[in-house]
């Protein structure tokens, strides 16, 4: 196909986790969802976590299975498509697009509110607009996503790093208080069970806001095409990503239930808006809460800049196969899909200005834009779990291995189904509508586009990586074959 353009592959296994890690924000996820599941539990969040991470290695068993074979610029466009056909390729893709392409503004808006926080804490500037940081943030990300990828990559792996090291000096010093009895609190194990009168439902419940600071741990499947050995790479980024994560929050998560005690059941821990901010002031001083802000700031930056390279990639792979011809599906000198990596500035942009114009704060607009991101992502998760149920059922030997990515699968379902009821308040009652909208623009695309399925299929068995299979797995389907 005289259309397809290859992208440099240079990129090894630590640099291709650094996107995964980029995209969960270790620092921004626990600042933004790391006590929200108190409000259930109380002070037996961590266990939540522990839910949510049982949850996560089923959901992405499946991924890191598929890409042991399959290796594709488009993740999870690329990896549907090999194993339910064209069209479902493309709408999965279609639905991390979206997600990607919200998770951008979201994120840039999110480092926009914790730099305002920072000038208001400090007095610097306590009227501050985030809109203009954010609008800012966005185009530093844009230059930065403009360079070569492994430049990319070492850049996400630092400013990644420095935040989670600002975090964990933190957490060190409160573990070290905690081992004093500090204010009377302690380390205690009692933070893995339930306070009396919660329910298992209310852990079920918790593990779904949990669930959400895992979002975005597929980050590294989308440099198949720039990763070296990515059959082996890309899913030991991915295990990494899925392990690490999860034992990182839960100690994290940990440490500030015991930093907030457990005689009250865990309340103050449920009603504090900002815990590692709070634990921050209580254990160490106001001056590492604001340190811990720039840290904020930073990881949320840090995920702007990971979804803003991921989107272009995946705005490359769909346009490289359904319009060959579109400029969209090339790459510039330094190998990057640069003109995708502008339609996602471009929709970052407007989309921050659209919120602001409504008079939402930096904190409403992250919290829209990522209920909407999110929604979109798990769609796009369960369809990758959905294929590789499909393939793996007709593959491997042990048949119950097959359920892996069935069980992740059906764990997507009851999170989306919690995403939507009981019905939120307005505006997240609109938010899957919108995220429907999107998906159906998708499906009649697919269907009523002359020659698209047909172009799609054939771009992705042409693609490096979905033709050629291991020894011994010749019987392996490629993207258009019947299983």
């Amino acid at each position: 196909m005289s259309h397809k353009v290859a992208l440099r592959r240079e990129l090894r296994t630590i640099e291709s986790l650094a996107l995964s890690i980029a995209m969960m924000s270790p620092a921004l996820a626990m600042s933004l969802y790391g006590g929200a599941p108190a409000m259930y539990v109380g002070y037996g969040a961590p266990l939540a976590f522990v839910f949510a991470g049982v949850g996560v290695v089923l959901v992405g068993g499946g991924l890191i299975y598929l890409c042991r074979y399959f290796s594709h610029a488009g993740s999870v466009y690329g990896l549907t498509g090999a194993t339910l056909g064209p069209r479902a390729g493309f709408v999965s893709g279609w639905a991390l697009l979206g997600c990607y392409l919200v998770y951008t503004a979201a994120s840039a808006a999110t480092a926009g509110y914790f730099a305002t926080l920072f000038l208001k804490d400090t007095g610097i500037a306590p009227h501050a607009d985030f809109v203009w940081f954010t609008l800012g943030f966005l185009v530093i990300a844009y230059f930065l996503a403009s360079l070569d990828i492994k430049r990319v990559g070492q850049t996400l792996l630092t400013i990644e790093g420095v935040s989670i090291l600002m975090m964990l000096i933190v957490l060190v010093i409160v573990v070290g208080k905690l081992l004093g009895g500090f204010q009377g609190h302690h380390v205690t194990a009692r933070v893995f069970t339930l306070p009396d009168g919660v329910s298992f439902h209310n852990l079920v419940l918790a593990s779904v806001f949990a669930f959400t600071a895992f979002a975005g741990f597929e980050g590294a499947a989308s440099l198949g095409e720039e990763t070296e050995n990515p059959r082996r790479a890309i899913p030991k980024a991915l295990t990494i990503a899925i392990v690490a994560g999860v034992l990182f929050y839960i100690a994290v998560v940990a440490v500030m239930s015991m930093g907030f005690g457990t005689a009250d059941g865990g309340s103050h821990f449920a009603g504090s808006s900002g815990p590692l901010f709070d634990l921050s002031r209580s254990y160490v001083g106001s001056t590492m809460a604001e340190v811990l802000e720039i840290g904020g700031l930073i990881s949320a930056f840090s995920a702007a800049l990971a979804t803003m390279v991921g989107g272009g990639r995946m705005v490359f792979a769909l346009v490289r196969d359904a319009a060959p011809a579109s400029s969209l599906g090339k790459v510039n000198e330094n190998g990057v899909p640069i003109n995708g990596v502008r339609i996602m500035l471009g929709f970052a942009v407007l989309a921050v200005v659209v919120v602001r114009l409504t008079g939402a704060t930096g904190l409403d607009t992250a919290f829209y834009l990522g209920t909407i991101g999110t929604l979109a992502v798990l769609v796009a998760y369960a369809m990758v779990d959905v294929g590789a149920f499909r393939l793996m059922s007709k593959t491997v030997k042990r048949k119950g291995v097959a359920l892996i990515p069935l069980l992740g699968t059906f764990f997507l379902c009851y999170v989306m189904w919690n995403e939507v009821h009981p019905r939120p308040p307005a505006p997240y009652s609109y938010f899957p509508y919108v995220v429907a909208a999107w998906l159906l623009i998708a499906v009649v695309l697919s269907f009523a586009s002359p020659g698209l399925a047909a172009r799609i299929g054939a771009g992705l068995t042409e693609e490096e990586g979905l033709t050629s299979l291991p020894a011994g797995r010749d019987n392996l389907p490629v993207a258009g074959d019947p299983l």
